[in-house]
């Protein structure tokens, strides 16, 4: 399956006509002399499961280039257009003129983490961005507005509790605490390797090399993930009282109760999840 039919795929089992919420971020590790380097746009279909929906293996070490972000991207559109996409979100590694100028030009709204260090118009020079939001005491936002890469673009600040200069690029018109409140929406996409990878299904321990192979393990992880997801769903889930939350999440609740059914036979765990799927966009949306 390529990746294209895999992201029809998965959106046509939930009936999604929708615009979609999408992160991009990168997973990254060595076997061998093999840096598999995975660049993933992910889309964040509720606040509590995020999916892969277009990827590509980098065959490298290293940040992604323009050309690979915007060949993703590409793709995308030649699958369900660029008129669909509600948001963009990625950290300071997605960022350039070319790459901006991009996203401007095709309307796709974004909200990108940059670096503090980077030059913005004033006057007749540039100076760093951290200038405009310095004065900022910790959880103080400000909003500016520039000319830039073909279009007005905003920039929203603010000091987290750390002590750390946030500074989020949007090409959308709203308030500072709007922008920095979507763009935490981000962290989707963490969560989402996350389950892949240490706290779900040891993505990383692959011994696999060729590209073709890693990009079909990472559709087959993929659909165990929403399988996961839906089998956790509804679950009474065990309340951690010292930590004020659940003790485990709908995801690794899923993955209990999918043991629980497989140990107990294989054809009712193959017929559970086919009566899952079926019903999938019903209990996710």
């Amino acid at each position: 399956m390529s990746t294209k039919d895999y992201a029809k795929a998965i959106v046509d089992l939930f009936g999604f006509k929708g615009k979609f919420d999408l992160c991009f971020d990168r997973s990254n590790w060595k076997f061998g002399k093999k840096n598999i380097n995975y660049l993933v746009l992910s889309w964040r279909i509720n606040k509590k499961i995020s999916l892969p929906l277009m990827f590509a293996d980098l065959d490298k070490a290293g940040n992604s280039n323009t050309t690979e972000r915007i060949d993703l991207l590409e793709t995308f559109n030649e699958v369900f257009g660029f008129h669909r996409i509600k948001s963009l979100m990625a950290d300071r590694e997605f960022v350039g003129e070319q790459w901006f100028k991009m996203l401007n030009n095709n309307k796709i709204p974004y909200f990108i983490r940059v670096k503090k260090n980077m030059l913005l118009p004033w006057g007749n020079k540039r100076i760093q961005a951290k200038k405009f939001f310095h004065h900022l005491e910790v959880s103080q936002n400000r909003l500016i507005d520039k000319k830039m890469y073909e279009s007005t673009v905003y920039f929203a600040g603010t000091l987290s509790k750390s002590g750390e200069l946030v500074i989020i690029m949007s090409n959308k018109n709203l308030s500072a605490s709007q922008i920095l409140t979507k763009y935490r929406e981000r962290w989707s996409i963490e969560e989402l390797f996350k389950k892949l990878k240490t706290s779900g299904f040891h993505w990383e321990n692959t011994h696999m090399k060729y590209s073709t192979r890693l990009i079909s393990l990472l559709i087959i992880l993929s659909f165990g993930l929403l399988i996961a997801y839906l089998m956790g769903l509804g679950d009474n889930i065990p309340w951690k009282k010292t930590l004020g939350c659940h003790l485990y999440s709908v995801f690794k609740q899923g993955l209990i109760n999918f043991q629980f059914l497989v140990a107990q036979s294989v054809m009712i765990a193959v017929e559970t999840i086919q009566n899952l799927l079926e019903r999938a966009q019903y209990a996710i949306f």
